[in-house]
Order: C-alpha cells, then structure tokens, then sequence
C-alpha cells in the first residue's frame, strides 16, 4: 500500500494497559508531520489518567496544536473515518482489550473505533492490532486467529530481552519502532535497537 501524507493515520485506544504505548505513537506520528486521528473508548480515559503523570484531556489538548492532528468520539458514527469512502493509511488499535478484540472479530462494530478497524479489514487497508492481556484462553486467541485471517497484523508487546534494555522507556521506544516499521513509515529500527549479533 503506498503512504500518502495527507491520509490519517488512526489510533485506536481502548480500554486496556499499556496506554504509555499510545501516547508514545501519536507523539511520533506527529514528530513526522503526519496525518494522525485518535479515538479514546470510555474505559481508556480512566487507564490513561491512571497510568500516565499526564490527564487524556491535557494530552489532546497538546495534540491539536499541531494542525494534522484530530480527536474523534468514541461515539461519534458520523465521522469520517467511519466510512470506506474517506482513505486513511490505516489504523492501529493500541492497547487493544479483549472485548474489542472480541467485537471486532465478529463483525460489532457499535462505535466508532470498532467501526473504523472494520472499514480498514473490509477495504484491505493496514490494520495494526496490538493486544493487552495474559494468559489468553482459547477464546482469546481463536478471535485473534479471525483478525489475522482477515488481514489483521497481531504485535503483542513483546520486550527484546536479547538487547539488554533496562528501562521501561526503550522498551517502549522499541516496540514503537517495530509499529513505524510495521506500518511501512520506517524500513529500519534506529541503531540502538538492533540486533548486530555477539
């Protein structure tokens, strides 16, 4: 799929651990001069303000003074984003809860982040799932199967041990270049998060 700077990108974030991942990702979208959208569900606020020195709502407002940057409601079906007519250059839900793993794995799509990742699946475009829950049990990951099998990319978060990184920070800063690369925007991890061997 080719990138188009004047399509968003779109960051779902539900509610699920891990929110330090979200911010880290729109910060970096928008350090590119991106197009970027974010949709909080409900249940993501409250993670957000609990995991983070900083609220969603002080976070948004730092976002939208960049002018490629736009918040959507979670309930908000009139969107753009919500239909397969507006291009986007795909969606990453992160975290991703199992309920919307679940939902979205079949075919509920009663919000907008839900109805989003869905016109992604159905017009074939990038769909970046990245899932926030240990152990899974069978139900979890036969859901997870379905996403793949339609076209979804599965990344759960997991740390490179084999680079000896020691702070929760470059571990994240990792695996958000893994999401960078993973959405074609980089080819490469920056050098400190490369493997050269012993």
């Amino acid at each position: 799929m080719s990138i188009e700077k004047n399509h968003p990108y779109v960051v779902g974030i539900s509610g699920a651990s891990g929110v330090i991942i979200s911010k880290k990702i729109v910060d970096a979208l928008l350090a590119k001069n991106l197009e970027v959208v974010t949709i909080f569900s409900n249940a993501s606020k409250l993670v957000w303000d609990q995991e983070l020195s900083s609220s969603y709502q002080t976070d948004i407002l730092e976002w939208s003074e960049y002018p490629n940057y736009t918040n959507y409601a979670v309930g908000d079906l009139t969107a753009p984003i919500a239909s397969g007519s507006y291009h986007t250059n795909g969606m990453i839900i992160v975290p991703c809860s199992m309920n919307s793993v679940a939902s979205l794995a079949n075919g509920i799509t009663n919000n907008l982040l839900l109805r989003s990742a869905d016109v992604c699946l159905k017009e074939r475009r990038p769909l970046t799932i990245i899932p926030r829950e240990t152990p899974l049990h069978a139900i979890h990951l036969s859901n997870l199967t379905k996403l793949a099998t339609m076209g979804a990319t599965i990344m759960p978060t997991d740390p490179p041990f084999y680079l000896g990184l020691q702070k929760t920070d470059e571990i994240v800063d990792y695996f958000v270049g893994k999401v960078l690369i993973q959405l074609g925007i980089e080819t490469e991890l920056p050098e400190q998060f490369r493997y050269l061997g012993k």
